[in-house]
């Protein structure tokens, strides 16, 4: 398991420094909740995306115990932290021991509306299983996923990751399905789902993703019935992810076949601008700012439905309640757009199960427009509910906060007694579905504050209250510590703590340590701790003075290179590595201590750490020594580099012309007494660590010409004409001339 949390470490750095860097999309937050067995949390919060993966680093693989892990606990810390329409992504080799939780997980969702992925690689118990179940519905609930897979496919899920962060993802249609078995042994085999959803103009691609037992994805245009093929961003055993890019608008159907027709989720997803918000009223002139996230069960609701980031003016038609397997189950007409924007539709009763709303609509030329939302469920209406503690406590001259959290799906009416008289003004609230917090702060707090408080909260259908004692304490102890202290490595530090109180004390130090990264430097052992803010005190009488240790130490380098030999043109790379605090500077030396400085021409260059010479020369074989200096001295390494050449062969003949019998040489190569078999090419090669080269030389054996016939004498009459012959052979081939009397003929 260490191993696999590694490769997702390594992962998930990848997919955020990918969206990170995207100009068009801020993450306001990142937050990481570990859970081990049995500790869940802390919950890390930050808008830093290195903070969070610093501590993403830190994660280990401890404990175990039995296999269900908390998951669920883990998520809800998440949801509590998380903004809403944030994404969630839950990775774990374990089912959930904690599904008794779903309701709340469920509470929240409808307050946050998150997009939630599970990863699994692993389980403990049967896939049907309640602590694999709850897996299923919250991702139903959310339009998200479950994946099943081994462990070494979690890096590609990772790039569906990086696909789903993309700013502006719009849900076109979303399935569950879940085949009933059928006792019926010869009854026909169900059919194949088939999901048809609209692709409007405005849209440049989507994306279709099945999680499911060998799913096997068909995507076609409505109209002709055209297979359309696109990118296969996913392609595992029980996920695929196909992306279709440039998208002729119009109908389109998706048919999804997994092996013996088991169950499966389908989500169509775009990138659009174009979406709309919704909400439910029990008041036909209810408003949207007013409306709730859910509606009321068994009562006559109104839907209210605004189109958003629209360029043109949009007309919304008729809403579609479905099923979360897709089929529909109730049609709500749209009236005409309100002043406000809004199209309002109803009254209907809502389905008692899990139902999504498709709004349909058109653009200004008519063509059509769909978008889908997570799935909702009715919500039984009552007295309000309301969670605050039964006792808080304060000290003297402090600030103490007392908290209440209130939800009401009606108007309601919400404030504070002490000592059961009115102690704040109560305020009305419209209906919403989202909790309120209706905490009580109180300032410089005073023993006369001391007694009951009591939170109360009451609509149609009554009220309901919650009684704090608020206790008060004998002030916090005053703790003054130095502000920062400065400490070379490897000596003794002592850090003080003065503390003066009323009443007995503990004191105990804590450490958050903190590593910092020095540019072109790989981490040093420095602790550093946060000093801001340095003296703070809570509502237990926990008083908390900060200090800032900097560990201070000696400069050291290691200097190395890709490689000490070096040829000629090539570019020589050195490599200094300093480390240190205060960070070292760095000075690069050759020889017997001549400083190296960038050269007018860029030959030489000097990167912060990092030597380069370009087209290297004899000259440039030296000893290179880099230094690294701070106010607590200087640390030198040098290193050796040497030129070198490839062999180069010269030739000064490269042809030879000798006879037989005779001796030649060239170079090391001596032939004596020739014969006309040593006639040929005779290459001569050289080659070292660092290249080859050769040269070619042919010899030719000759011989002296030699006549082929014997004298003879020739008689013709006077006037007339002939030829006379002459033969000879020899190597090379002879030159022949004539004479007369001892005159050369022409």
């Amino acid at each position: 398991m260490y191993d696999d949390l590694r490769r997702l470490i390594r992962g998930v750095e990848k997919v955020l420094q990918v969206v990170v860097a995207a100009d068009s999309h801020r993450i306001e937050n990142f937050i990481l909740v570990p859970y081990h067995d049995p500790v869940i949390g802390p919950a890390i919060v930050t808008d830093d995306y290195h903070q969070f993966y610093d501590n993403l680093k830190t994660l280990d693989v401890r404990g175990g115990g039995d296999c269900p892990e908390m998951a669920l606990t883990g998520l809800k810390l998440a949801l509590e932290r998380a903004l809403p329409g944030s994404h969630i992504y839950v990775f774990t080799d374990a089912s959930a021991k904690d599904y008794h939780l779903l309701e709340e997980i469920l509470s929240l969702i409808s307050d946050k509306s998150p997009h939630i992925v599970f990863v699994l690689t692993g389980n403990c118990e049967d896939p049907d299983g309640p602590g694999q179940a709850v897996f299923q519905r919250i991702a139903a609930v959310t339009s998200g996923h479950v994946f099943h897979m081994q462990k070494d496919s979690v890096q590609q899920v990772l790039e569906f990751v990086r696909e789903s962060l993309r700013p502006g993802k719009v849900s076109l249609a979303a399935v569950d399905h879940d085949p009933a078995p059928s006792e019926d042994a010869e009854a026909d085999p169900p059919s194949v789902p088939v999901v048809n959803f609209h692709v409007d103009k405005s849209l440049d691609e989507f994306t279709v993703s099945v999680s499911g037992n060998r799913p096997e994805v068909t995507i076609r245009e409505s109209e002709n019935q055209e297979k359309v093929t696109g990118d296969l961003i996913l392609d595992l055993p029980k996920v695929k992810v196909v992306n279709i890019q440039d998208p002729k608008p119009g109908r389109y159907t998706v048919t999804v076949e997994t092996e013996d027709d088991s169950p499966f989720t389908m989500r169509a997803t775009a990138i659009s601008g174009v979406t709309f918000e919704f909400g439910f009223t029990l008041d036909e002139d209810g408003s949207l700012s007013g409306a709730l996230n859910r509606p009321v069960q068994n009562e006559t609701n109104y839907l209210l439905v605004r189109p958003v980031n629209a360029s043109e003016a949009l007309e919304m038609r008729q809403a579609e309640l479905t099923s979360l397997e897709g089929q529909v189950l109730r049609t709500v007409d749209l009236g005409e757009r309100e002043p406000d924007g809004v199209f309002r539709g109803g009254p209907f009763v809502p389905p008692d199960d899990l139902f999504r709303v498709k709004v349909q609509g058109a653009h200004e030329d008519g063509s059509p427009l769909q978008r889908e939302t997570s799935a909702v469920s009715a919500v039984q209406i009552g007295k309000p509910t309301l969670v605050a503690p039964s006792e808080v406590k304060g000290h003297l001259g402090a600030n103490v906060t007392i908290p209440c959290r209130v939800r009401s799906y009606l108007p309601m009416t919400a404030g504070w007694f002490f000592e059961y008289q009115p102690f704040s003004a109560f305020t009305n609230y419209s209906q919403s579905s989202r909790s309120r917090l209706l905490h009580l702060n109180m300032a410089d707090v005073k023993p006369t504050d001391a007694g009951d408080y009591i939170c109360m909260a009451r609509n149609a259908f009554g009220k309901v209250f919650q009684t704090v004692k608020l206790l008060v304490l004998a002030p916090p102890p005053n703790v003054t510590t130095p502000r920062n202290v400065t400490v070379l490595e490897g000596r003794p530090v002592y850090l003080a703590c003065d503390v003066t109180s009323s009443t007995p004390y503990n004191v105990t130090w804590r450490t958050c340590r903190v590593v910092p990264q020095w540019p072109g430097a790989a981490p040093a052992r420095h602790h550093r701790l946060p000093a801001h803010p340095s003296r703070r005190a809570d509502q237990r009488g926990n008083v908390t003075s900060e200090t800032t240790l900097e560990v201070h130490s000696k400069p050291k380098v290691s200097i190395n290179t890709p490689g000490a030999v070096f040829l000629p043109q090539q570019q020589v790379v050195i490599i200094c590595q300093a480390y240190g605090k205060p960070y070292p500077e760095v000075v690069w030396t050759r020889g017997h201590g001549t400083i190296i400085t960038p050269s007018e021409d860029g030959r030489v260059q000097l990167e912060h750490s990092i030597l380069r010479i370009s087209n290297a020369q004899a000259s440039d074989e030296d000893v290179y020594s880099c230094t690294g200096t701070n106010p607590y001295g200087s640390a030198t390494k040098s290193l050796y580099i040497r030129y070198a050449e490839p062999p180069l062969v010269r030739v000064p003949n490269e042809s030879a012309l000798a006879s037989i019998g005779d001796s030649v040489s060239s170079g090391r190569l001596h032939i004596f007494s020739l014969k006309s078999s040593d006639a040929g090419q005779y290459t001569c090669a050289a080659e070292n660590e660092y290249g080859r080269d050769e040269g070619v030389v042919t010899l030719r054996i000759g011989s002296p010409p030699r006549a082929t016939i014997e004298d003879y004498d020739v008689s013709l009459p006077y006037g007339g004409s002939t030829s006379l012959p002459c033969v000879a052979v020899g190597s090379p081939d002879p030159e022949f001339r004539w004479s007369h009397d001892g005159k050369q003929l022409t």
